[in-house]
């Protein structure tokens, strides 16, 4: 199964060792998130 990731998941999991960074790192689910998130990601020096 993909998952879609919004880009305040992605910041959230960057910004603080969390549950969220957690499960994006060791599971085997694939994950995919919109290209404009990848610009704003950019655009907050992450």
């Amino acid at each position: 199964m993909i998952v879609i990731v919004d880009v305040n998941v992605i910041l959230s999991a960057l910004i603080k060792d969390s549950t969220t960074r957690e499960i994006i790192l060791k599971t085997e689910q694939d994950f995919c998130f919109p290209e404009p998130s990848l610009h704003t990601i950019r655009k907050y020096g992450y």
